[in-house]
């Protein structure tokens, strides 16, 4: 026997299906490179301007996604990655002004801000292993554990993907805000922590699955735009 649908309900099943299949795409971008990076000197809450080198790079990254058409941009308060914002925004039609959003910020490194890998590895030399071999269980000396930054940024990050139904959206950040985000988004331990590498303006794409509330990896740290840079830059993971 032959069903024939009729072609209003046929409509409706259509357009139904397609809400289910709605998606929003998030883009992930570290701040360019500052002095501190380059030297190794860990700067978390501290606001560090980018270096000649990390200019150029924000201005490579804007042209890079000036083909993306984004509805919003949306930045940790701090002057490394306002900028880098700026000058994604500065090549974008529909996107508006760069939102400010605390969520965002860098993880507070407390005691260490402004202090040399050498000088916290010499006078913390048992945190600092920890740091390094149980991310997770670190808490740094009047700073934040990465389960408080977690818990701050991934908030933030579902907000967002509740407000941009079906849109393209940026959030320059950094480094350990970046690696948190994604080992939330696919669902891995926060002990999986050094198994992420984030290049500076590194951009990292994810698609947000509405009706599954599922996120799926879509490229992780694209850098191509970067090339002609790539003897000047620092690519170590600090």
């Amino acid at each position: 026997m032959v069903l024939f649908v009729q072609p209003e309900l046929r409509r409706e099943r259509l357009l139904m299906a397609e809400s289910r299949r709605v998606k929003s795409r998030i883009i992930l971008v570290r701040h360019g490179e500052t002095q501190y990076n380059a030297e190794s000197i860990f700067r978390g809450t501290l606001d560090v301007p980018l270096n000649e080198t990390g200019l150029e790079q924000t201005r490579l990254t804007g042209l890079e996604l000036s083909h993306t058409r984004i509805s919003r941009i949306v930045s940790s308060p701090l002057a490394r990655a306002l900028a880098t914002a700026r000058a994604i925004s500065a090549q974008q039609t529909d996107a508006g002004d760069t939102v400010i959003d605390p969520a965002f910020t860098d993880l507070n490194f407390g005691d260490w801000e402004g202090r040399s890998k050498d000088e916290v590895v010499k006078d913390y030399p048992e945190i600092y292993k920890r740091w390094k071999t149980e991310p997770h269980l670190a808490q740094l000396p009047g700073g934040e554990t990465l389960e408080q930054a977690s818990k701050r940024c991934s908030a933030g990050l579902e907000r967002l993907c509740r407000e941009t139904l079906g849109e393209t959206f940026v959030i320059v950040t950094h480094r350990v805000i970046i690696k948190l985000l994604i080992l939330h988004m696919l669902g891995l331990p926060l002990s999986d922590f050094w198994r992420i590498h984030i290049d500076t303006c590194g951009i990292t794409t994810f698609d947000y699955l509405h009706d599954s509330r599922q996120f799926v990896l879509i490229q992780h740290n694209h850098n191509a735009h970067l090339y002609s840079l790539r003897s000047k830059m620092s690519t170590q993971d600090f």
